[in-house]
């Protein structure tokens, strides 16, 4: 038997919370506006608009070739031009600077993409990259019986 809604039910709903940005989020941001200089409007920008181009410290994108950033995600290519980029294709050796930038101990500059998956690559053993395919599995039971076939 089906129950009926009722009026009893209305107001029973849970309301999830959202959480809110975590205080490594604002460190974060805080590091990010330390590695590059205050935003400027370029040439063609609405000047009674937010300024969103921002100009690195470190590497020869000055005022002439600033960063851009967009309205819905401000950090998004600050970050990809500090660490480099995790597409195909692209750069993952971050700013030009980088080297100059991390000697300044301040600004707590991360792993470039290109170190962190060096690093991922270390954790595997010699046999790990040549039997498996994904990064960070052990072991493929599929290739081992495939091997173990090919030998009987």
């Amino acid at each position: 038997m089906l129950r009926a809604d009722s009026d009893d039910d209305i107001g029973s709903e849970v309301v999830r919370k959202r959480h809110k940005a975590d205080d490594n989020s604002a460190t974060d941001l805080a590091q990010l506006r330390a590695y590059f200089l205050p935003p400027v409007h370029r040439h063609d920008d609405d000047q009674t608009k937010a300024p969103l181009s921002y100009a690195c410290r470190f590497c020869h994108r000055g005022e002439k070739d600033p960063v851009r950033v967009s309205l819905s995600n401000l950090t998004g290519n600050l970050q990809s031009h500090r660490d480099g980029y995790t597409a195909v294709g692209r750069s993952d050796k971050g700013c030009p600077g980088r080297l100059k930038a991390k000697e300044d101990k301040s600004l707590g500059v991360p792993l470039s993409v290109a170190e962190r998956r060096f690093n991922e690559k270390k954790k595997l053993g010699p046999l790990d990259g040549f039997v498996t395919t994904t990064p960070g599995a052990k072991f493929n039971n599929v290739t081992f019986n495939q091997m173990a076939c090919t030998w009987l």
